[in-house]
């Protein structure tokens, strides 16, 4: 449309309407009136002017005779509006056919421009709706912002979740941010056509909210340089990413580091202060589980939120300090604010300050960090080597990491793995170390002991391997596999009418947890033809820790069915009087080694010579285990003790080399 661009750059907005030819100027005052019928384009159009939403725009189409009208507005450079151009449908006639053919070619010009753009709008409002409906969908914001001024040009119906105010010329620093002038991180500042990095709060009446941006440079709306920003609210994403990187650093219970955190953490401090020496200690609490038995899990958490305390309060800032699990602690402090001995100290006096009625005992595995490029799991471990030598102990409760630890720790990893398939695989073999009459040297028996011939690391000590059965658990396995075992072999010698002695076996005390155990061995004996009397069973006094009235009832069945029940290690506790109060055992098994262990060596003997008193009187039959040389033989005979086991007798040796010493013996003994 041709305007006369000297007419329109008026300081006031003017109209140009065509039917009629005349100019009409609109104040900013009546343009502010009639701006609720305008669209967000600037554009206005209505079949039926009386159906218009502004009165002063029905008054004004009524004084002109409009039917129908258009309206557009037409802005400069810089986004201003310099020009309202007007169509009108009037009912006047036209007698002027110049004026009349003129007013038919704009009009023709007018209706093909503004039908065309209807056309074009009505296309628009098409993609409008689907655009509108998906944005509603995701929950983004889109809006445009005026580049130069930085005002909200246009927004989706979101608006009013971050724009509640709903002010024309809106400025979002205003809104979000409560500022006379743009943010300092404002996204336009960013380079458009990528997300904004560092995310916007702002507080609304839901509370703090988390923005994020992508801002991209859009085309010109209605003449104005603009950017479009999609605006995501990301509070509950950030709200989650805050928990869980809470969580993964934090200790829900302590407050304390996590294992993971603690990790990464202490290598960070390590890394940083390479010039400084370090140790790392893992604290364990003596008899926590026993805390949590007695007084409850709410007490063990306690005591768990009180040590963790006390240790912020010894170290603060100067250390890094976790909870790894359970009762586990860490703490990685600098060599020369750490003193072992001061620590315990310090921790026994203030653990004793704990408000319940039982006194925290911890202990301590020390590690001093030589090397910062181990990882620190791996020195965490270390220091759990050397906390796992002092656990239970009551003469130290600290130890510093030794590297021959490390090794016998892998041993006993190795060990631990092959268990299960050495038992399948026959690794583990009965060894039998035969007792003697000591005044004829009858062999009387024979002890089952568990062997285990490794395919990597030869015959291995029953030491090393025994007490990882009963670490794992599986001791009840190799009980019932050294008892089928006996059970085997003498039923092997019976079958050839070799000689046989009877054979003990030793029965741990998890076994006694069992109600069938009576029945169990009962079975085995007869699945074997066994008579009982040829399978002696062996208990030490730990059993009476056990439930009594259930050990009672077993032991019991057991010699009713003709079962010789012998008690290992006599004297070696401190239940072994009461237990052999309570139950009516058939052979004493003392040993020698207790001679050894006491400093008096006359005081030792006169215990000795009691215990064979004592079983004389009771008319039980005492075997002395340990023995090695011949003096002590001399010695024990002397007591009246009946039989002796040991290596100055026979060492323990595999079934083959027993039945040949029994052939032998016999023979030699019927000479």
């Amino acid at each position: 449309m041709a305007i006369d661009s000297k007419t329109l750059l008026l300081e006031k907005f003017r109209g140009v309407s065509v039917s009629n030819h005349e100019t009409h100027n609109m104040t900013n005052a009546f343009m502010e009136k009639i701006k609720e019928d305008f669209e967000q384009d600037g554009s206005l159009t209505s079949a039926d002017v009386t159906k218009l939403k502004s009165a002063e725009l029905r008054e004004w189409c009524s004084k002109r005779g409009a039917l129908s009208l258009m309206m557009y507005k037409v802005f400069d450079e810089k986004g201003r509006i310099y020009a309202v151009v007007s169509f009108e449908q009037c009912d006047r006639k036209r007698h002027d056919s110049g004026k009349q053919n003129k007013f038919i070619g704009n009009l023709a010009m007018l209706v093909g421009v503004f039908f065309m753009k209807e056309a074009r709008m009505t296309l628009l409002s098409e993609y409008y709706k689907i655009h509108k409906t998906l944005l509603n969908s995701t929950g983004t914001l889109v809006y445009v912002i005026n580049k130069n001024n930085g005002d909200l040009l246009y927004c989706t119906d979101h608006r009013k979740k971050i724009f509640p105010s709903n002010t024309p010329m809106l400025k979002c620093y205003k809104e979000l941010q409560k500022k006379d002038a743009p943010c300092e991180n404002c996204p336009l500042k960013n380079q458009y056509g990528g997300k904004y990095n560092k995310p916007i709060f702002f507080e609304n009446a839901e509370g703090k909210q988390c923005l994020e941006f992508v801002v991209e440079d859009s085309a010109l709306y209605n003449n104005i340089k603009t950017a479009t920003i999609c605006m995501y609210d990301i509070t509950e994403r950030n709200k989650l990413q805050i928990k869980l990187k809470k969580e993964l650093q934090e200790d829900e219970l302590t407050g304390l580091f996590t294992r993971t955190y603690f990790f990464l953490e202490t290598e960070q401090m390590l890394n940083a202060n390479k010039g400084t020496d370090y140790v790392l200690f893992v604290l364990n609490i003596e008899h926590f589980k026993m805390i949590n038995d007695l007084f409850g899990v709410d007490v063990g958490d306690n005591t768990l939120k009180f040590v963790a305390a006390k240790l912020k309060t010894m170290y603060g800032e100067k250390a890094t300090i976790a909870r790894l699990y359970a009762d586990r602690f860490a703490v990685c402090i600098a060599k020369e604010s750490f003193d072992a001995v001061e620590f315990m100290h310090i921790a026994a006096k203030e653990f004793n300050s704990f408000s319940y009625k039982f006194k925290i005992i911890v202990d301590i595995g020390i590690y001093t960090i030589d090397d910062i490029s181990v990882p620190v799991r791996q020195m965490v471990d270390r220091a759990k080597i050397a906390l796992q030598t002092v656990r239970g102990s009551y003469q130290n409760s600290f130890a510093y990491y030794d590297n021959a630890w490390r090794e016998k720790l892998i041993m006993e990893h190795q060990l631990m793995a092959d268990l299960e398939g050495a038992l399948k695989t026959g690794e583990i073999v009965p060894y039998y170390q035969p007792y003697f009459d000591l005044k004829t040297r009858k062999i009387l028996g024979a002890e089952a002991l568990a062997r285990w011939i490794h395919p990597k690391l030869g015959l291995v000590a029953p030491t090393l391997f025994i007490p990882i059965f009963e670490r794992n658990g599986m001791i009840e396995q190799l009980d019932h596999y050294m008892w089928r075992e006996a059970c085997k072999f003498l039923a092997n010698q019976m079958q050839q009418n070799n000689t046989t002695v009877p054979i003990s076996v030793n029965i741990s005390r998890v076994n006694f947890y069992n109600p069938n155990l009576g029945q169990n061995i009962i079975d085995l004996t007869e699945d074997y033809a066994v008579p009982p009397e040829m399978l002696r069973l062996e208990i030490t006094e730990s059993v009476y820790a056990q439930g009594k009235d259930i050990m009672f009832t077993t032991i019991k069945k057991l010699q009713e069915y003709g079962f010789q029940v012998l008690m290992d290690d006599f004297g070696s506790g401190y239940s072994s009087l009461n237990m052999l109060k309570d139950i009516k055992v058939d052979m004493l098994k003392i040993d020698m080694r207790f001679l050894g262990y006491c400093t008096d060596a006359s005081r030792a003997y006169k215990i000795l010579l009691a215990v064979a008193d004592l079983g004389r009187r009771l008319e039980i039959p005492i075997i002395a285990e340990g023995i090695e040389t011949r003096e002590d033989t001399d010695k024990l005979r002397g007591m009246g003790i009946d039989a002796g086991q040991g290596f100055y007798f026979a060492m323990p040796m595999p079934g083959g080399t027993f039945v040949r010493i029994l052939h032998e013996h016999k023979n030699w003994t019927s000479s």
